[in-house]
């Protein structure tokens, strides 16, 4: 790795540290979010995990509608993430029972 790939590197650590602060510190979406820009430095890279991980806080009703509207094909997107979120839990539930039965068996599943 370049001088340039380790400042990078380097540089996701503290956007990683200084994130999560803001993830358990926020106490709304659009003010965190407002935080992270007014820090300076890397904040779209901060901006896309707080983003993230706040939508999954708070709900994409926490996001302002004025923003959410600036986005081209939110529905799209909505559905596209609702579909993808259904077939996850699909997903797990039908392996979290197949783990619960080979665990009422003794038959460990890691």
């Amino acid at each position: 790795v370049g001088n340039s790939g380790l400042k990078y590197l380097e540089s996701l650590h503290y956007n990683f540290q200084s994130s999560l602060v803001s993830i358990i510190g926020a106490t709304s979406y659009s003010e965190a979010i407002r935080e992270t820009i007014l820090c300076g430095g890397d904040s779209c890279t901060r901006g896309i995990l707080i983003g993230a991980c706040l939508g999954a806080k708070f709900g994409i009703q926490s996001i302002p509608e004025d923003w959410l509207k600036k986005v081209d094909g939110m529905k799209d997107i909505i559905e596209k993430s609702k579909s993808v979120f259904r077939n996850l839990l699909q997903k797990l539930s039908k392996n979290y029972l197949k783990w619960f039965k080979n665990d009422q068996n003794g038959q460990h599943m890691v």
